[in-house]
């Protein structure tokens, strides 16, 4: 059986919080409570599951996505957008990829 995503995301947490980042979960959308919606932050499009900062100030960026789902355009561009900023910002399907990715940043 698959990953859930929210344990992907708390792995990812787990990994960034060893290696010094602040970082947390940045939650997107809506969920439904009773008969009420009750939306998440809607200020940037696209943002990524995970984001802060490494002990060097460098801005963290970490979208979660389990397989075979796919980036959005808004989530690619956002990374894109961190990445032309100077940021580190990648799209892990394990936290696995996640370490790989940390080592080349090093």
């Amino acid at each position: 059986m698959a990953t859930p995503e929210s344990a992907l995301v708390e792995g990812c947490l787990v990994v960034l919080h060893k290696v010094g980042a602040l970082v947390w979960r940045q939650n997107q959308g809506a969920v439904k409570i009773g008969k009420r919606l009750v939306r998440f932050t809607r200020g940037v499009k696209g943002i990524s599951d995970v984001i802060g900062l490494f002990s060097d100030g460098q801005f963290c960026a970490v979208e979660c996505k389990r397989r075979p789902n796919k980036l959005t355009a808004n989530q690619l561009a956002f990374i894109a957008d961190v990445r032309k900023h100077g940021g580190f910002a990648v799209c892990v399907y394990s936290v696995d990829e996640l370490t790989e990715a940390l080592a080349r940043r090093l």
